[in-house]
């Protein structure tokens, strides 16, 4: 799941920013209304559909949120517990780490997304199949002069190959389908219906929408439209996005044809309005069929031809430009101010071990350790504030118990606005199934964003993580497939192959030459490490000089101790819980320049 959440953030971004840019483009068309060439008109859904398929947004000084100075919402994230396992679990597990966290609201929406697009894509290929399926069974051949026709109206468009041709009763319209291999669809009665003028222009309309490759465009914005099934403005965006694409393939069939060639073809259209029907034609078919009001606006700006000033294309041109810009991008990290106040960061990270959790719930420490640290209630990710006398008494107090383990990391200085990371960390290094050396980083992180507030205090972003290595998972814990195969063919002939037994805990590889032989093995034996994660993200207003504490998500380690006889038999056994609390308490303190300080 957590891998498909920045797929899901991304589409959520992507959507919000494509509906905007649908909208201004849905009023400028509105203004300028039959001002703007047909083609034009089609191409100024260009911006939206390259936020669509923009995979990452730069940032630039020039975006929208940086001119509009857009601060970013401020979020709190409740701390989340991960397992950095390809592993499986010890044999006593830890129940902090063991228990499954809740699916948050963002996780929810994310599956019923995803529920959303197989359920689209899967309704849209079973249509889209059986329809293609039932024209097929059902085709008819082509008469001599259809055929002349065809090929005739092919070298006019200026199309390399001929697309294949079905004649069926079961086509309702005039269409054409396909990407790799285009197939042209007509009605079984389209020689009968249309004069023979007619049939060419409906044959070139129908062509020239295999030459400007509106095939390939309307499958993209199908699937597009299956990420994107939520959102209403898309789905209005797409249909009229089809109407300008239909406008603009007229526009590109008349060409330069005089008053008589627009007049004729507007009465083919209203023909083939009366004559066939679009029922049945799902979103992967292109055709000339229209009606109602769109069919009224192409006849309308088909009833002149088009004048338009010498500057329109420059201008439009200019506005797709910018407008894609302006979609793509968003807000730059501003830079940090030279002249902005510098900020000390003083860190430290306590571990608070006690044996029976349950009594280390109900009595609270001693004092004076208020706060989060009373032991009252657990509530992850909850902050207090201390001044430096108190946070003086507690570090005083904590050092004097047992089970205590406090750890002090390095002071950093930024300044306000800049963001710094405090990291005490090891390389905990170790061999992978398939006998590669891989490396985790085992320790404490701190990732902090401090500003300085209208009140002059200091506002932290505080993110901070601890990664600890939980030993080695047990051989024969696995609960995937005992023995894992793999084969590696060489272009000399020779093979690799390597099989890793979970059960025995070791890799053993084999090399054989080109004629089969075995000419080498080695067994390697590996151990899987399990590595858990305890993260949280606050924010915190607090004064200069003045330490705030959070507190991690708790956790629950399990011993098992027995007690055996002279004859092995256990006698006694007895588990053991400890409580393991996490704080991180952060200083920060604005360091005055020199002259101040005299």
């Amino acid at each position: 799941m957590n891998t498909l959440m920045p797929l899901f953030d991304w589409m959520l971004a992507a959507s919000a920013r494509a509906s905007a840019l649908a909208v201004v483009v849905l009023i400028v068309q509105a203004m300028l209304r039959h001002r703007v060439p047909a083609r034009w008109r089609y191409a100024l859904w260009l911006p939206v559909l390259i936020v669509l398929l923009m995979p990452v947004f730069p940032e630039s000084s020039w975006s929208v949120s940086s001119i509009t100075h857009l601060e970013p919402v401020k979020k709190t994230v409740l701390p989340a517990m991960e397992r950095s396992v390809s592993l499986p679990a010890p044999s006593v597990p830890s129940e902090g780490v063991s228990k499954s966290a809740p699916m948050s609201w963002r996780q929810v929406l994310c599956v019923v997304w995803l529920a959303g697009v197989a359920s689209m894509a899967f309704i849209g290929l079973i249509s889209y199949g059986g329809t293609l399926q039932r024209y097929k069974c059902n085709r008819q051949p082509l008469s001599d002069g259809l055929q002349r026709e065809l090929a005739a109206m092919v070298q006019e468009v200026g199309l390399r190959r001929a697309p294949q041709v079905w004649l069926a009763d079961a086509v309702p319209s005039p269409a054409v389908t396909g990407m790799l291999r285009p197939v042209l669809l007509l009605p079984s009665q389209f020689e009968q219906t249309l004069g023979q003028q007619e049939a060419r222009l409906v044959l070139k309309h129908e062509l020239m929408h295999i030459k400007r490759g509106d095939l390939l465009l309307n499958a993209l914005l199908c699937l597009l439209l299956a990420l994107h099934w939520f959102n209403p403005v898309l789905w209005f965006a797409f249909f009229k996005a089809r109407l300008d694409r239909e406008a603009a393939c007229d526009a590109q069939v008349l060409g330069n044809e005089d008053q008589i060639q627009r007049v004729a073809y507007g009465h083919t259209l209203l023909k083939v309005e009366s004559s066939f029907s679009h029922h049945g034609l799902s979103l992967g078919f292109v055709g000339i069929f229209q009606r109602g009001a769109a069919l009224r606006s192409r006849i309308r700006s088909l009833a002149t031809k088009p004048s338009h000033h010498p500057l329109m294309k420059a201008t439009l041109s200019l506005g797709i430009v910018l407008l894609s810009f302006l979609g793509v991008t968003q807000a730059a990290t501003p830079a940090p101010d030279p002249k902005a106040p510098q900020i000390e960061i003083a860190s430290k990270f306590v571990e608070i071990t006690e044996r029976n959790p349950g009594a280390f719930v109900d009595a609270p420490l001693p004092a004076p350790l208020p706060g989060p640290l009373d032991g009252a209630k657990i509530v992850p990710t909850l902050t207090k504030t201390y001044t430096d006398p108190q946070f003086q008494v507690v570090v005083r107090n904590l050092s004097q118990r047992k089970g205590v383990d406090l750890l002090s990391a390095p002071r950093v200085t930024t300044r306000a606005g800049q963001r710094a990371k405090v990291e005490v960390v090891r390389e905990f290094a170790y061999a992978s199934e398939t006998g590669q050396q891989e490396t985790e980083n085992v320790g404490v992180t701190l990732n902090v964003m401090p500003k300085i507030t209208a009140e002059q205090k200091i506002a932290l972003d505080l993110a901070p993580q601890v990664s600890e290595f939980e030993g080695f998972a047990p051989p024969g814990g696995a609960k995937e497939g005992p023995v894992s195969a793999r084969t590696v063919l060489h272009s000399d002939g020779t093979r690799t192959e390597s099989a890793s037994n979970a059960e025995k805990g070791e890799l053993r590889e084999s090399k054989y030459d080109a004629r089969g032989e075995l000419q080498s093995q080695t067994v390697v034996p590996y151990r899987k490490p399990i590595f858990s994660k305890r993260k949280a993200e606050v924010h915190a207003v607090i004064a200069s000089g003045e330490t705030v504490v959070l507190e991690l998500d708790p956790r629950t380690d399990k011993q098992l101790v027995e007690e055996t006889d002279e004859a092995g038999r256990v006698i006694k056994s007895e588990t053991i819980s400890f409580q393991r609390r996490c704080f991180v308490f952060v200083t920060a303190t604005v360091v005055k320049p020199a002259a101040e300080k005299k």
